[in-house]
């Protein structure tokens, strides 16, 4: 597998993190608009109840509806965006009495759940809301009121949701990726420009000089210490130059002499005992110098 460039690694490291981000805040939005959908349907069942309860009368141990009208009305008989669907039963889980729009169909009285508890049930293949009110007659239980509500138009609402998070999430990523790449590119043209410059260095151009960002941030600093690892080393090389056009100079006149002394020894032989004394003596001055 390829190396990823440092562009492209800023860019995947800023997705992943942002990615995380967007990931929990769709997260949040989700569980917002669930709870706010099924508080507002909890709002309208608890409604109902208050309602049915106030319609019914209770003569000899029987639950008898007051305004029988109620039941003839459009929530009751159609099955519209989120119905109601009402139900009475007796102490033996019996139906009494339910809500025309339930036609054929009945509520189911769930045992493992609580009184006046709220909970997803289902009926006829759709998902509803539930509510088990007890009725009671001077603290004796006669039957129970059911009311459930069509979470069909909600659930819609929530599983729209739910896709468009779902198909805007990996967009949102590539999107960002290549916005984070360009700026990313961006951000490291000075890099770029360093690294461009250090390459037209040589030893014979070392007075070239990286220019310095304007803004005085790290790649500033970075510029900066190059700049002044550059001024040490050409004053080294310099220093090294200079050396050298000493020690030539310096060289130079013991050089001659013992050339000289040589040339002579060579030539008039009879005074090779003065003469190599002075190259004894020369040669010497020049080998402590050469040690110093």
């Amino acid at each position: 597998m390829a190396q990823l460039s440092f562009k492209n690694r800023i860019a995947l490291n800023y997705i992943i993190t942002t990615g995380l981000l967007i990931l929990v805040v769709f997260f949040a939005i989700y569980i917002i608009v669930k709870h706010s959908v099924y508080s507002r349907i909890d709002q309208d069942i608890k409604f109902e109840v208050q309602n049915h309860l106030k319609e019914i009368q209770i003569i000899n141990g029987v639950v008898i509806l007051v305004d029988k009208e109620e039941w003839e009305e459009r929530e009751h008989n159609t099955v519209d965006v989120n119905p109601v669907f009402v139900q009475f039963l007796d102490t033996n889980k019996k139906i009494t009495e339910k809500s025309p729009n339930l036609k054929s169909q009945t509520l189911v009285f769930h045992d493992s759940v609580e009184n006046f508890e709220l909970f997803d049930t289902k009926i006829g293949g759709n998902t509803i809301r539930q509510i088990q009110v007890p009725l009671s007659i001077k603290s004796k239980k006669i039957g129970y009121l059911i009311i459930g509500m069509s979470l069909t138009h909600s659930r819609l609402v929530l599983n729209n949701l739910f896709d468009i998070m779902c198909l805007a999430f990996p967009a949102i990523l590539v999107l960002l990726f290549f916005i984070a790449r360009f700026f990313a590119g961006r951000s490291i043209k000075p890099i770029n420009a360093i690294t461009n410059t250090s390459k037209t260095i040589t030893k014979d151009n070392l007075k070239t000089r990286i220019p310095l960002p304007k803004t005085r941030d790290e790649l500033y600093t970075l510029s900066k210490t190059i700049n002044n690892l550059l001024n040490r080393i050409q004053d080294a090389i310099e220093r090294e130059k200079q050396f050298t056009s000493d020690a030539s100079h310096e060289l130079r006149t013991p050089l001659t002499v013992i050339k000289g002394t040589l040339e002579v020894l060579i030539r008039k032989p009879e005074k090779r005992g003065n003469t190599k004394k002075k190259l004894i003596f020369v040669s010497k001055k020049l080998i402590i110098w050469i040690c110093w």
